[in-house]
């Protein structure tokens, strides 16, 4: 694996995590799944699948 495919590969990596956080913060502020998934281009699956795994305290509460 090349220098540029190795900085490609972080790049992505970085996008993907500043999705998983704009999408926790969309769900912290009560947005409905179907917003959450037209502005990230997550599933609606997916949405509700994190919501699961990071907020198990119930603080956050799907629509």
């Amino acid at each position: 694996m090349g220098l540029e495919n190795v900085l490609e590969d972080i790049e992505r990596k970085g996008e993907q995590k500043a999705k998983e956080e704009i999408t926790k913060n969309m769900i912290d502020m009560g947005l409905e799944i179907s917003i959450i998934a037209r502005v990230t281009g997550f599933s609606p699956d997916l949405i509700e699948q994190m919501c699961r795994t990071h907020y198990r305290n119930g603080h956050a509460k799907l629509k």
